[in-house]
């Protein structure tokens, strides 16, 4: 009895020997395993955060884009509303530019009257059948101006011949900031754009 109470208690010391170097066998992979841990809810922390982030950024997207989404339905201009409010605004212009140019005229007329250049007074030599007196009107020049920077935008400059203005014209309305010189042509002005 005394052998088999000896093998049993062996065998019980045995097993307990087991479950320790088990046990601390698993307290050693968890210990490793622990930093691995920490880390992974780190970076799932972050991860959650980039994604809050970006779920923030895609509802701030979706409310552009719904607040957008309601005023074009808000919005029921069909292209021919459209294209009557540009005609109109085209039309506004026109009656604008013609009013301009007619109190233009006016003002012209009452301070700048027409001057006669004479055949002296210009620079070439024409042949005898030519007029010997021309009128040079500031009021024709200034139409002109306006005309070309109207009808031709891109190309506002119009060629002055001094044989049929007078040189004076010209001057006054460059130091009055009316008009300007074309920067390569001297005999070419154009009005000064005051709208931009």
């Amino acid at each position: 009895m005394l052998d088999q109470h000896k093998a049993k208690i062996k065998s019980r010391i045995f097993r307990d020997l087991w479950v320790r170097k088990h046990i601390s066998d698993t307290v050693d992979q968890c210990r490793n395993f622990l930093p691995k841990l920490r880390q992974e809810i780190q970076d799932t922390k972050d991860h959650i955060t980039r994604e809050k982030e970006t779920l923030k950024e895609t509802n701030i997207i979706h409310e552009v884009l719904s607040e957008r989404i309601e005023r074009q339905s808000d919005e029921h201009l069909s292209r021919e509303s459209e294209n009557c409010i540009l005609k109109k605004e085209l039309n506004d212009v026109k009656r604008s530019y013609n009013t301009l140019k007619k109190e233009l005229v006016k003002f012209v007329d009452t301070h700048f009257p027409p001057h006669k250049l004479v055949r002296e007074d210009m620079e070439e030599d024409y042949d005898d059948d030519y007029e010997d007196n021309i009128n040079s009107s500031l009021k024709v020049l200034l139409e002109d101006l306006m005309n070309q920077s109207f009808n031709n935008p891109s190309e506002p400059y119009l060629y002055i011949d001094t044989n049929k203005v007078w040189p004076p014209y010209v001057e006054t309305l460059i130091c009055a900031g009316i008009a300007r010189k074309h920067p390569q042509n001297t005999n070419k002005i154009a009005l000064v754009e005051y709208h931009l």
